[in-house]
């Protein structure tokens, strides 16, 4: 893939995936084994940024039965999975009966720069679905548990490991810091009143998005027009900065 030198010059990084920012590991699709029980993979990638998951996505289809995609996120301790961050235990999306990305929701917070391990568990037996991965990772890739269809643990203990690099990634959130640049009187809700860049000017805008229920949003002195919140709008934080002159008109609801 070439990417044009002109989006790396005026692209604002983070860079997102389509689907939001991702971390873990999606190639694996040249070997595949059978999942009857609980396995754990060493995430390819560390998030590069601080933030919630939202989902977890796995390229998977039917063995036998019909199992679901009952995804885990573990805490690291050395080259092994340790402590439970957040499970979904039963219910999980249906996996395909053809090969495809199956995906379920799961919500957690990851730290960046830090190793995390992602992981699958059946439902029941003989409800099994195919792993897909690549071979050639690094000796303790992969832990897992066959014929275990118990709750995720805790903690992991006593699991076997071989050297798998499977095909299974985590999706999430970033909060962001937003500048208002709109022009006098003009709505919070259009993305084009908007910066990412502080010290932005009126009329300025580098973020391309409204601010959301994970981002802060900060009115300065750098452009002082007023703004109307006339949209209901969902904030982590707003800001209003000593030099900031402008008024803000609310007509509809706004949480923080």
């Amino acid at each position: 893939v070439t990417i044009p030198q002109d989006f790396l010059d005026s692209a604002v990084y983070p860079i997102r995936h389509a689907a939001g920012l991702t971390f873990g590991y999606i190639s694996g699709v040249s070997e595949r084994d059978v999942n009857d029980g609980k396995a754990l993979f060493r995430a390819g990638s560390a998030p590069a940024s601080s933030g919630t998951v939202t989902s977890m996505t796995t390229y998977s289809a039917i063995n036998s039965g019909t199992p679901h995609f009952n995804p885990g996120i573990y805490s690291n301790s050395g080259t092994a999975p340790n402590a439970r961050i957040a499970a979904v235990n039963s219910g999980g999306t249906l996996i395909p009966a053809s090969a495809a990305e199956v995906t379920t929701n799961i919500s957690a917070s990851v730290v960046a720069g830090t190793q995390y391990w992602l992981g699958m568990k059946s439902d029941a037996t003989s409800n099994a679905n195919w792993v897909y991965f690549d071979s050639g990772a690094a000796a303790g890739s992969i832990y897992y548990k066959n014929y275990d269809y118990t709750d995720w643990e805790a903690t992991i203990t006593g699991w076997d490991n071989y050297t798998f690099k499977g095909y299974i990634y985590a999706t999430y959130t970033s909060p962001t810091t937003y500048y208002w640049t709109g022009a006098a009187g003009a709505s919070i809700n259009v993305a084009t009143n908007w910066s990412t860049t502080a010290n932005a000017a009126c009329g300025v805008s580098t973020g391309g998005a409204v601010p959301g229920s994970s981002d802060t949003a900060i009115f300065d002195s750098t452009c002082t027009n007023s703004a109307a919140i006339d949209t209901a709008w969902s904030i982590t934080a707003l800001n209003m900065q000593s030099g900031y002159t402008g008024t803000l008109t609310q007509t509809a609801n706004l949480t923080l």
